[in-house]
Order: C-alpha cells, then sequence, then structure tokens
C-alpha cells in the first residue's frame, strides 16, 4: 500500500464529512457544481467509495492488520459495486482463515470500534472462508454479496478462495440462482406494488426501479464473471434476445 493514501489521526477525525450526518449535504453542494447526467453520478459515487477505502485502508494500518497473514477486508453491497450514495450503508465482509488468535481478535475491534467512531453507516460481518462457504450454498443474499464483492485490504491469497467458492458447481447454479431470483423479485414486487406506494413509489424496491435493474446486473455476473454496464447490454445479448428486451 502506498503511504501517500495513509490518513493521519487529524486526516481520519476530519473524514467525518462522509458521515451520515454530512453526506446529504455533500451531495447537494456537488449536485450544484456540476450538470447532471449518468457518467457525473458514476464519477460521484465512485469517489465517493474511493475516499472510504483510503480511509478504511488508514484504520486498516493504524489498527495493526495490515501485515497480518490468512486476513482480508472485502467491500460488499453498494461499497462494493463503487456505488455509495448518501445514507447508503459501507458493507464490509472480513474474512479470514483458520483460527483467530486473540491478537487479531482485539486488531479487529479496534478496527470496528473506529470505523463506528466515525458515525459512518456500517455493516460487517467477521466470518471464516469455511463459515463464509457453508452460509453462501443456503443464503441466495449471501452469495449475491459475495459474488460482486471487492477486495479491498489484507493477505490477497483469500481473494482466490473466494472465486473458487462462488465456482463451486454444487452452490447457486446460474439456472437455480435466476429462478430464485426471480421469486424475490416477484415477492418485492408484491410488497410494493400497493395504493400506497403507487401514489409514491419507492424507486429503490418497487417494480421498475433500482432493485430491479441491479437483479439484471446480478444475473450478467452471475452469467459471465463479469461486472457488465447495462448500457452495454446490446453488446452482449445476441440478436434474438434483443428483440425480446424491447
Amino acid at each position: 500500500m502506498s503511504s501517500n493514501l495513509i490518513l493521519s489521526n487529524q486526516e481520519i477525525r476530519e473524514a467525518s464529512i462522509l458521515s451520515k450526518k454530512n453526506s446529504d449535504q455533500e451531495f447537494r453542494n456537488w449536485l450544484k457544481k456540476r450538470k447532471s447526467g449518468v457518467s457525473g453520478i458514476e464519477n460521484f459515487l465512485r469517489n465517493r467509495s474511493n475516499s472510504i477505502d483510503n480511509l478504511i485502508s488508514s484504520i486498516w494500518v493504524t489498527s495493526n492488520l495490515s501485515e497480518k497473514e490468512n486476513i482480508c477486508l472485502f467491500a460488499v453491497g453498494g461499497y462494493g459495486r463503487q456505488e455509495l450514495h448518501p445514507y447508503s450503508d459501507i458493507d464490509l465482509l472480513i474474512l479470514y482463515k483458520g483460527k483467530l488468535n486473540k491478537n487479531i481478535r482485539t486488531a479487529i475491534e479496534s478496527f470496528i470500534s473506529q470505523l463506528w467512531d466515525l458515525e459512518l453507516d456500517l455493516g460487517h460481518s467477521v466470518r471464516s472462508s469455511y463459515e463464509e462457504e457453508k452460509i453462501v450454498s443456503s443464503d441466495l443474499e449471501a452469495f449475491t454479496n459475495l459474488l460482486e464483492s471487492r477486495f479491498l485490504l489484507g493477505d490477497q491469497r483469500l481473494e482466490s478462495v473466494t472465486k473458487e467458492i462462488i465456482e463451486k458447481k454444487s452452490i447457486w447454479k446460474k439456472e437455480k440462482f435466476l429462478l430464485n431470483k426471480i421469486e424475490e423479485q416477484e415477492q418485492r414486487h408484491r410488497k410494493y406494488d400497493n395504493t400506497e406506494y403507487n401514489l409514491e413509489p419507492n424507486i429503490k424496491s418497487s417494480p421498475g426501479g433500482l432493485r430491479d435493474i441491479h437483479i439484471l446486473n446480478w444475473l450478467l455476473l452471475n452469467y459471465s464473471r463479469q461486472n457488465h454496464r447495462l448500457r452495454n447490454l446490446e453488446k452482449i445479448l445476441n440478436e434474438a434476445e434483443k428483440k425480446g428486451t424491447q
């Protein structure tokens, strides 16, 4: 890790500007300075994610976790996709291999505590690679999170472990993944497609909302193991599939 990415203690304290109480105003200020457009929004979200990356990297180092073997950190969810909207949770997965000794447990507790002290909307899981495989084999959401996870820090050998888990034939075959995502979508639509939400749609969960776009991305990711932007969908589909989307 480059030394110029490591923040001082003062800079870490100042980084609380990215916390929940400031993120809305940060977003409004940005909108005033920028023209609207998809690329502008994407750059904004990516820049927020990068800023949080630097902050988390610094705290990982100060918590004495940077030189530890058999432990690493992943970004998951919207943060993993580098789509860190204001008020979005910062979801982290701390993955380790083997057993945690007392020193590493203390270091992890220090790391999480420092992030909470910054008043970030934090979600985190601490799991062994064995536990992760067991969970994702039966939990669709956990598998989806792992599928789009982004390696941040630590022992990079564990990144290959997650890829091995994903590629295991016994875990969420493509057809099973598709059918379960369709069922998940239908349940969500039934919940949000009622009179209350028709008057004031939930832009994330109502039919045609952001979560439906996410599902398309997840299906593409599970099919090809590559992240695709939906605007490039026509480059991926064959002619028959293109006609089916019209």
